[in-house]
């Protein structure tokens, strides 16, 4: 459909008119029967001897489930697809020879399967696909592979973990850890496997497992669990009814079970009042947790800030967090290395905790025990998860498109360089971007068409690719203003 947007493009004087007669809008293109990363020019207008004003199309990718650790990050694609990036010598992002990727690019080896699940481990990942198979691959030196074996320190294509397959167990969720690994059972078993220090994988001694062992306290006490996080040497774990175990490494009350080096086996949490669990979210050494009432507590190590409480005490039991309940938590998130994000119900996106490579915004100190809004993102997308990595941070909004920052000596921010940015970067493009390739003439005032395209809604024009700064109606051309940039958003 063709639609005059609010105004008119004037060029010297003479104003274009629209009739039907006149091919001044770009035909709907069918981007399904594009190549990934193909780019599409079409023109605007038909104006053959004024400046031309064209659009790229971007032919964008979609992700969800973002999962990121130590320099680099899985994702899914909208059809299941697999896709990585970052740092790969490790053999995490699955292709072989393993090497570093600075764009997300698709794990060829799932190309006829479809991932439910993936979580990114310290220097392995899991991914689970629909059939209920469960691949592993990245580092093996511990056993975190669940392959029965560590005669192989790394593998860098997937791997079946055929424990459960053999022995007919239905996965129905899965963790990645610190050289460590953990699954749920349709039963609300858990199963453990991997590095075994400090008890973290809830066994009740420190042996190390390369096959997937049952961790009996949950079954020989009838207690079903449907969720399990991890941090850096211990794990959380919530059940059916609501309740919170924990075990492992607890020297700096990571746990929230008080001040105790570590747990053995697993451990009730306790709370200063009943509550029902919306949420939780685990760092290195801290852990939120978001009610159904949306109050915000928080425990455990606090250095850097990471709490979110103005200072820099640890807790080594749940405390509520009133500033971030205040806020109007609808999700929270605890990065890898002591930093934390929330998203609110008006979305807006706060960090705070440690800011190393400005990975939580430019405009704050290394150390910030204090939440503060992160300023330079679109403000009228929503956003649905937020990856906090050692040193960067990827932003997923309900579209599919992602944003970045921080440090990215790895291409772990996706953006096609190696440029490490204190500021918020788009890494897919879903939107059409519309590129000015001719000045027009300096000092007149011009206005520009929008071209309404099926299934999209037009948010109207910007001077960056980021969409921080709006082409105000009326404009007048600069030698400053080199493109102009529309936006369009996926509904």
């Amino acid at each position: 459909m063709k639609k005059l947007a609010i105004i008119f493009l004037i060029i010297i004087g003479s104003i274009l008119s629209i009739t039907a007669s006149y091919s001044y809008w770009a035909q709907q293109i069918d981007t399904s029967q594009l190549a990934q990363n193909t780019n599409i020019e079409q023109e605007i207008g038909n104006w053959a001897t004024f400046n031309k004003l064209k659009y790229q199309e971007i032919n964008g990718k979609s992700y969800h489930s973002v999962s990121s650790y130590y320099n680099y990050n899985v994702a899914i694609g909208k059809e299941g697809q697999l896709y990585a990036w970052g740092y790969g010598l490790g053999g995490q992002l699955g292709i072989s020879p393993a090497s570093n990727l600075n764009t997300p690019t698709e794990v060829a080896f799932f190309k006829d399967k479809k991932i439910v699940s993936v979580k990114a481990g310290y220097r392995h990942v899991l991914a689970l696909t629909d059939q209920g198979e469960l691949y592993a691959w990245g580092n093996n030196e511990q056993g975190a592979l669940g392959l029965g074996s560590v005669s192989a320190p790394m593998y860098p294509l997937p791997r079946e973990v055929l424990y459960f397959k053999t022995n007919n167990i239905k996965i129905v969720s899965i963790e990645a850890g610190n050289n460590s690994s953990y699954a749920i059972t349709d039963k609300g078993e858990v199963y453990s496997w991997g590095y075994n220090i400090y008890y973290k994988l809830g066994q009740a001694n420190l042996t190390s497992y390369s096959t997937p062992t049952k961790i009996d306290f949950f079954s020989s006490n009838n207690i079903k669990i449907k969720d399990i996080k991890t941090q850096f040497e211990g794990a959380i774990a919530l059940t059916d009814q609501g309740d919170l175990y924990a075990w492992g490494y607890s020297a700096n009350g990571e746990l929230g079970i008080g001040a105790i080096n570590y747990l053995d086996t697993p451990r009730l949490i306790v709370f200063p009042e009943s509550i029902i669990i919306k949420s939780y979210t685990l760092g290195m050494y801290h852990a939120m947790v978001l009610t159904s009432e949306d109050k915000v507590y928080v425990w455990g190590y606090n250095a850097q800030g990471q709490l979110g409480l103005g200072d820099l005490t640890r807790r080594t039991t749940p405390v509520i967090n009133q500033g971030l309940t205040n806020l109007g938590a609808k999700n929270i998130f605890a990065g890898v290395y002591s930093s934390s994000a929330m998203i609110t119900k008006d979305n807006k996106i706060y960090t705070w905790g440690n800011n190393s490579s400005h990975k939580i915004g430019y405009d704050r100190p290394a150390i910030n025990p204090n939440p503060q809004i992160l300023n330079d993102i679109p403000r009228d997308i929503e956003y649905v998860n937020i990856a906090l990595g050692t040193e960067h941070t990827i932003i997923e909004d309900k579209h599919g498109s992602l944003y970045a920052l921080g440090l990215n000596t790895y291409g772990q921010l996706g953006i096609g360089t190696n440029t490490s940015t204190n500021k918020v970067e788009q890494i897919n493009l879903l939107s059409w971007i519309s590129i000015k390739e001719e000045m027009l003439p300096i000092g007149y005032k011009f206005n520009l068409y929008e071209y309404e395209k099926i299934g999209y809604k037009f948010l109207g024009w910007y001077l960056d690719k980021n969409y921080q700064e709006k082409f105000e109606s009326n404009s007048v051309m600069t030698e400053s203003i080199n493109n102009v940039y529309a936006k369009w958003i996926k509904i």
